[in-house]
């Protein structure tokens, strides 16, 4: 992983690298604290909740492919 974050850096240049791990991190970090204040604000009740297998898993897949094709255009544009 060190060897993709050196390469990328200096294939992007030191500012821009910089800019856009910036960027990224305040979006994670927006996003998470976003959640969380959701997840403690709101009255969710899970008391009736009924999970059935083959359809509740599919955002979990969902979210899995697409940080994988993610990634991958990510690589690509080293």
């Amino acid at each position: 992983m060190k060897r993709v974050a050196a390469f990328d850096r200096d294939f992007r240049g030191e500012e821009r690298w910089k800019r856009r791990t910036m960027i990224e991190a305040v979006i994670v970090g927006v996003m998470s604290a976003g959640f969380t204040v959701c997840l403690f604000v709101l009255d969710l009740d899970f008391g009736d909740l009924e999970l059935d297998y083959p359809i509740d898993i599919l955002p979990l897949i969902g979210g899995w492919v697409g940080h994988n094709i993610g990634e991958i255009f990510r690589l690509l544009d080293l």
